[in-house]
């Protein structure tokens, strides 16, 4: 029979010996990690496949996988790591299912890189989005309106220059202009 180690503060554990702990049959230790990457999971799901339900079924599925590992003593390096790759394999699972359905919104190739994704990148980056959007929507209109088209639109300066009826000179300055307003909200926030 295996042993159960019990942890007195699990808080504090590393995922990885919690993980082990759980091979082991230790269900506080399951109980911990549930409760560390539940909310991740769902998230990562979310992320995936745009749809709450289907996430919840994808996030049920990963935990299940998961229960199965650690019946098998499967050894990792990273909890963290091992937990987002289970969830993006089930969703490519779910969305080989659902192939031809409306239910799976992503594509396979939509998804991050497993070894880039990170749920804290994916904060800064939308603190990051949400920034540029209020700064640009900060700008003087005519500033805003070339800097939109320059950098979301992804329009040349010449098609910038004809849409608004202006040179292509005022359309660099105008933009310049935004550039710097940037820089100096960029140096005032650090």
């Amino acid at each position: 029979m295996k042993s159960k180690k019990h942890f007195p503060n699990q808080d504090s554990e590393s995922d990885e010996a919690l993980y082990i702990a759980w091979c082991e049959g230790n269900r506080d230790a399951a109980n911990v990690l549930l409760q560390r990457y539940q909310p991740q999971v769902l998230l990562m799901a979310f992320h995936y496949c745009k749809n709450q339900e289907v996430a919840k079924d994808i996030t049920q599925n990963v935990w299940i996988e998961i229960c199965k590992k650690a019946k098998f003593n499967h050894e990792i390096r990273s909890f963290k790591s091992f937990i987002f790759v289970v969830c993006r394999n089930k969703f490519l699972d779910q969305f080989r299912k659902n192939k031809n359905s409306k239910e799976s919104a992503a594509a396979p190739n939509d998804l991050p890189d497993d070894r880039s994704f990170s749920l804290e990148k994916q904060i800064d980056q939308k603190e990051k989005v949400q920034l540029s959007k209020q700064f640009i929507f900060g700008l003087p209109p005519l500033q805003k309106e070339c800097f939109t088209l320059y950098v979301l639109e992804e329009m040349s300066m010449e098609e910038i220059s004809l849409q608004l009826n202006i040179s292509v000179n005022q359309v660099r300055g105008r933009i310049d202009r935004a550039k710097k307003r940037m820089k100096n909200l960029k140096k005032k926030i650090q």
